[in-house]
């Protein structure tokens, strides 16, 4: 596995030197834009929209107002970045449950970078507190709030977004479900409850952008052949209930 980058992980006065490391990646294809004509690619190029000239002298700008942007040099902007020194500084231990699903923006898997005694004494301590510790990363010239776990015996660090930073949802107001409602959907839960596992996670688009070019490399003009599902339609939540599970089970339910 790549290592990103080496950070070093502060629990008290104890450092702990770490090599980052991504915990997945992503399974896609990359497509260039072609010229069409000569079948090689294009490039981007910068151009001002007030002079049309692509010879520039560039500065960054934040826009302020519609239009009006007022100007940084990189200088300015490195001023107010964070440290230089790759650190993650832990500053609490909290629970689980205190980490919200929605906070995490990434994840990415600490490795001992040096001789492991200090890291395997973080993960003990995580491992017998049941807790997760949490803090400030400076990594990639920003600080981001994060947060160190561990899973399978190894450190995860899990960046996360600020509390101002989540969007504000649409309040959803709750409804009254008859009694034969709810135990309908209580049946269509315990009919489809299992263990996950790969086929749960799996996608067969990469396989289908693969399978293309493999035909196109074989010289095989392609076709489309994927429709879009055909879902039955039901006028009311009951009749579509009672369709989602075998009707010997529905007709008990409706009977009991």
């Amino acid at each position: 596995m790549k290592t990103l980058v080496t950070a070093t992980l502060q629990f008290g006065m104890v450092n702990i030197p770490v090599a980052i490391t991504s915990v997945a990646k992503r399974k896609d294809h990359t497509f260039r834009t072609l010229h069409v004509s000569c079948g090689t690619p294009v490039k981007q190029q910068y151009q001002c929209v007030t002079c049309h000239t692509t010879e520039l002298e560039t500065v960054k700008g934040f826009e302020f107002s519609k239009g009006e942007f007022v100007m940084f040099t990189q200088d300015e902007i490195d001023s107010v970045k964070s440290p230089r020194a790759k650190t993650i500084r832990l500053s609490k231990f909290v629970e689980h449950t205190d980490i919200s699903p929605l906070l995490i923006e990434k994840s990415y898997a600490l490795n001992p970078a040096v001789e492991p005694k200090s890291y395997l004494l973080l993960r003990t301590a995580l491992e017998r507190s049941g807790r997760v510790a949490i803090g400030k990363s400076s990594l990639w010239g920003r600080e981001s709030a994060c947060a160190v776990t561990v899973h399978d015996g190894l450190l995860y660090l899990l960046v996360l977004f600020s509390f101002d930073e989540l969007q504000q949802q649409k309040h959803v107001a709750d409804c009254v479900f008859t009694e034969q409602e709810l135990v309908l959907s209580d049946m269509i839960v315990a009919s489809m409850s299992g263990v996950i596992d790969q086929t749960d996670l799996s996608c067969d688009t990469y396989a289908r952008v693969q399978a293309l070019i493999d035909q196109k490399l074989g010289g095989v003009t392609c076709h489309s052949d994927v429709s879009d599902p055909v879902d039955d339609k039901f006028d009311d939540l009951l009749s579509a209930l009672q369709a989602s599970i075998p009707q010997t089970e529905v007709r008990d339910a409706v009977s009991a």
